[in-house]
C-alpha cells in the first residue's frame, strides 16, 4: 500500500499571516484536523493541527498568527512511498499528520495529508464510511 492510497488528496491551507480564528473556521467548516501553512507561492511552510490550537483556547484567537504556532515544515513525504515509510516517519518524529508533496512537480506544493487517523482506518481493515457507521451504532446503543 502506498501513501498516495490512504491520504486526503488535497489540503486546507492558510497564510501565516492568517489569524487563529480564521484557522479554526476553517477546520470546522471542512472536518479536518489540519490545516497547512503555505507561502505565497502556494508552498510548504508548515501545519497547524488542533493539537496546536488546544493551548490557545480561551485567548484571543484574532491576535496570535498561524505562523506563530504552526509545526515547521521539515520533511518531504513522497506520495509514492509506501504506507509502512510513511508509519516509520511518524512513530520517529512522533508526528500525526504528515503533508504529502510530489518531488515530481519541482515545487513543495502539498498534494494531501496522511494522518494516523487513515492509518489507524487502514490497520482495522475499514472501508470509507465504515467508521462512522460503527460510531453512530454504537451511541444508538
Amino acid at each position: 500500500m502506498r501513501i498516495c492510497d490512504l491520504m486526503h488528496k488535497g489540503v486546507i491551507s492558510c497564510y501565516a499571516d492568517d489569524t487563529l480564528e480564521d484557522v479554526a473556521k476553517m477546520m470546522e467548516h471542512n472536518e479536518f484536523r489540519s490545516v497547512v501553512v503555505v507561502n505565497e507561492r502556494g508552498e510548504v511552510w508548515g501545519l497547524v493541527t488542533y493539537q496546536e490550537m488546544i493551548p490557545h483556547y480561551g485567548k484571543n484567537l484574532e491576535s496570535i498568527r498561524a505562523g506563530e504556532i504552526m509545526r515547521p515544515y521539515r520533511i518531504e513525504i513522497d506520495p509514492q512511498w509506501s504506507i509502512e515509510r510513511a508509519i516509520g516517519v511518524m512513530k520517529k518524529l512522533r508526528y500525526y499528520h504528515l503533508i504529502i508533496v510530489d518531488p515530481h512537480v519541482g515545487t513543495k506544493w502539498p498534494v494531501g495529508v496522511l494522518t494516523s487517523f487513515d492509518v489507524v482506518r487502514y490497520m482495522a481493515r475499514l472501508e470509507t464510511g465504515q467508521f462512522e457507521q460503527v460510531l453512530k451504532l454504537s451511541s444508538d446503543v
